[in-house]
């Protein structure tokens, strides 16, 4: 739930270039995605629990250690791989690009920033935007969701959060930071 959380935020923050809310605000309005009990009965009531196959999305699970695989081998189509493993197609955002695109949201709407990603491209100082005390909030709320799925899955896996791992981006909410890319931002929009 804590991973769901923050990766749906980064992408919403890339992918829709209007989203401009915090991620406290992103998790109060998307925590109705982590309702796995919930969400589990209403796929179970619409067309029955022996046609639902509950997988835990995690890559140390996936068959072949890649979801395609995975997938495959889940409903039952043996003997076919999944292709070739590439390039990774959408690596994500760290947090300093997930400021970018956030604080273009807010007030540069128009402006491309995909030339700068490579400017704060920095994946050794990639860190978690989520708070421990939102991360708190979410096991706290969704904990017995999490396991409910994952007893549906058949699952004793112990699967951690990535970004509860990381560090915290305290830069993710500094105002001099902040004003510093909105100086940018202002200088590409002349």
């Amino acid at each position: 739930p804590v991973d769901y959380i923050e990766s749906c935020y980064r992408e919403w923050v890339r992918r829709v270039n209007r989203y401009k809310k915090s991620i406290s605000d992103f998790y109060r309005w998307r925590s109705q995605w982590i309702e796995h009990r919930r969400l589990l009965k209403r796929w179970d009531d619409a067309v029955g629990a022996e046609n639902i196959i509950v997988r835990i999305f995690d890559k140390s699970s996936f068959a072949g250690g890649r979801i395609e695989t995975d997938f495959l081998k889940a409903v039952g189509i043996e003997g076919v791989e999944a292709g070739e493993e590439g390039t990774l197609v959408n690596p994500g955002l760290n947090s300093r690009q997930t400021l970018l695109y956030l604080l273009r949201n807010r007030r540069f709407k128009n402006i491309d920033v995909g030339p700068l990603e490579d400017a704060f491209l920095n994946r050794e100082c990639d860190c978690r935007i989520l708070d421990d005390a939102l991360i708190g909030d979410i096991y706290e709320n969704f904990h017995d969701d999490f396991l409910y799925a994952q007893s549906r899955a058949g699952s004793t896996l112990q699967v951690g959060s990535i970004y509860e791992k990381m560090e915290y981006d305290e830069l993710f909410y500094s105002s001099k930071v902040k004003k510093s890319i909105r100086q940018i931002l202002s200088m590409m929009q002349e």
